[in-house]
């Protein structure tokens, strides 16, 4: 079958697009699917399935009945529409080693003086460099519309939000950065491959020389523009990351406090108002969006939506912290380390925390807290108690706890 004008080609293409985005949609379809887009997009033009292999949009298997979009269809379709979709971090790694496993063909092929295998290797290794660079930009693209639109998205609850950005960071972020970075597998592999060509480029026909070139030129820009675009994309990601696994343990060492006190109330008998259940109840579960949190639960919602952002109130600064007042920051290590150090068991947990860190803020108080009912074997559920704190009183029964995975 003869290939049609790039005029005509091009001319069909632009009067029928709608059709053409339906296609492109899937990489196969059967005959009646073809047919169906043809009812829904050119019922008025008498085309076939046959017109559309003639005017090469489609390839045919006649032996299975089933049709293909042509190869270049979709990419070229997509970036049209600027449709740009997270790769995986596994298939671009997949991707630098298939450069690898060139660059080993290419020298092999220099070592038998097989230059028309040479000519095919250089051509394939300009194809791959230039793909790998187009799924990188499309990585980047996506990942800065995930970030937008996790800006802009509607309050939902903090395990969603952490859920989302998490993924986000660590799956695709962070990943790629690793692949991309100085002396990485990339870096490592372009630098090797740019030798390869250098040499072959000395000893291959004359009539090969663009391809080295422009292999040469596609290796340079993905090597300036891969690490450099990631770089940025994690200062972009990773305050919403950090800022988001803060408000998702919050929340949790609020829940925490708040079934414990839920189930000293039932286990004293007390009905809700007895145990001031008014006031608890309306937070219920911070990480439950579909239920209807009455005032408390709605305070307590913003408060951890806000409670990075708020601005700080102007105060004198100070060189040096008054003599007795210097505190190490209250983290996850510092908890564990004290812990363990005072011989890793406490009768009450949260009472612990008040006397070893009582400059430490609430929301300090409720971080170290989820810590340790993390990495501790609860042993006891005491007596409920109120334990006073600048911000807040704390009322909670007592959890007795043991080391168990604190590290």
């Amino acid at each position: 079958m003869s290939t049609p004008s790039p005029k005509y080609f091009l001319r069909f293409m632009a009067e029928n697009f709608d059709l053409l985005e339906g296609l492109c949609r899937f990489t196969t379809h059967s005959q009646g699917d073809v047919e169906e887009l043809l009812q829904l997009f050119a019922k008025d033009k008498g085309l076939t399935p046959a017109d559309l292999v003639r005017a090469g949009l489609l390839d045919a298997d006649e032996t299975h009945g089933r049709y293909a979009v042509v190869g270049f269809l979709k990419t070229f379709v997509d970036r049209l529409l600027q449709r740009r979709h997270l790769v995986d971090s596994r298939l671009i790694e997949g991707a630098v080693q298939d450069l690898v496993a060139l660059r080993e063909g290419l020298e092999a092929s220099l070592r038998v003086r097989s230059f028309t295998r040479v000519e095919d290797l250089v051509l394939n290794i300009r194809e791959q460099v230039d793909q790998l660079n187009n799924s990188v930009e499309g990585n980047l693209e996506a990942i800065h519309r995930a970030t937008e639109d996790y800006r802009k998205s509607p309050p939902v609850s903090s395990r969603l939000r952490w859920g989302r950005i998490r993924e986000l960071w660590e799956n695709y972020v962070l990943p790629m950065q690793d692949i991309f970075m100085p002396d990485g597998p990339f870096d490592e592999a372009s630098m090797k491959l740019r030798q390869a060509l250098d040499h072959a480029e000395e000893r291959a026909p004359r009539k090969v020389l663009e391809d080295f070139q422009w292999a040469r030129f596609y290796l340079r820009r993905l090597s300036t523009f891969a690490f450099r675009s990631y770089q940025e994309a994690a200062h972009e990601v990773q305050p919403l990351y950090e800022q988001a696994k803060r408000n998702a343990q919050v929340a949790l060492a609020a829940s925490s406090l708040i079934s414990a006190y839920h189930r000293q109330a039932l286990n004293q008998g007390k009905a809700p108002e007895d145990a001031h259940w008014d006031r608890w109840f309306g937070l219920m579960d911070p990480w439950d969006e579909n239920r209807t949190r009455k005032p408390f639960g709605t305070q307590i919602a913003t408060w951890l939506a806000q409670a990075y952002y708020q601005r700080a109130e102007p105060r004198e600064m100070e060189l040096a912290p008054p003599p007795g007042h210097f505190r190490i920051p209250l983290s996850d290590k510092v908890v564990t380390h004290h812990f363990q150090r005072g011989g890793g068991h406490a009768e009450d947990l949260l009472a612990w925390l008040r006397a070893e860190f009582p400059d430490a803020s609430l929301r300090e108080t409720l971080r170290a807290y989820h810590c340790l009912l993390k990495g501790t074997a609860v042993t006891r559920d005491g007596p409920r108690r109120t334990l006073r704190h600048p911000e807040a009183d704390l009322t909670s029964h007592a959890i007795e706890g043991s080391a168990r995975g604190l590290a």
